[in-house]
């Protein structure tokens, strides 16, 4: 429980502003969505039924995009 919080302070503070805080909380929590690697055809497509989102190795579309990149 400690870690949790030490985490959500510790992001919060490292963040450039509130908005960008929040949306990095989100992303952490699953709330914007999971994305697992792997081939988008093979047996973990069956996740996509659970709003689980399969994409490719070379892909990583894990976190929003920070400091105008």
């Amino acid at each position: 429980m400690t870690f949790l919080a030490v985490v959500v302070v510790w992001v919060i503070l490292r963040a450039q502003n509130l908005r960008d805080a929040i949306e990095l909380l989100k992303t952490i929590s699953g709330i914007n969505g999971i994305v697992i690697p792997g081939a988008p055809g093979a047996k973990l497509s069956i996740l996509s039924q659970f709003g689980i989102q399969v994409q490719e190795w070379n892909q990583p579309t894990y976190l929003p995009e920070f400091y105008g990149k």
